[in-house]
């Protein structure tokens, strides 16, 4: 029986543990919350992980307002150094450059319209250069 919890628990750990996904040079790539990219470049490898909702202020779906909104996001790079990006912000720039690479916030969106500002149903499409 427990031969048994074992090879499950280790089946569910391999399908949702591995939260890293590669990431290209240019290509745009999406990240959900706390997920961390790699990008290899020029013999360096960079990692990027989307680790906090900053602010959403923007109108939710199927709401008529009367100002977009804003809303900004957190990024931690080589797991030290930290960044906040923001889309029509008047505070965060929408991009940043670190280690000769451009970082640019693309777009935020949520899994469903129900999940409107939930921080960790939140998904951030990048770019790096």
């Amino acid at each position: 029986m427990i031969k048994y919890f074992s090879i499950v628990f280790l089946v569910l750990f391999l399908l949702t543990g591995c939260s890293k996904k590669t990431i290209l040079p240019t290509v745009p790539f999406e990240l959900t919350f706390n997920q961390q990219g790699t990008l290899s470049a020029n013999g360096t490898e960079l990692t990027v992980q989307f680790t906090q909702l900053v602010e959403e202020s923007r109108c939710p779906p199927n709401v008529q307002c009367i100002w977009a909104g804003q809303v900004a996001v957190k990024l931690k790079i080589n797991n030290s150094e930290q960044f906040i990006v923001g889309l029509n912000h008047s505070n965060y720039p929408s991009s940043f450059s670190y280690m000769n690479h451009e970082y640019t916030l693309l777009d935020v969106t949520y899994t469903n319209e129900a999940s409107f500002g939930i921080e960790n149903k939140c998904v951030v499409k990048l770019k790096v250069e």
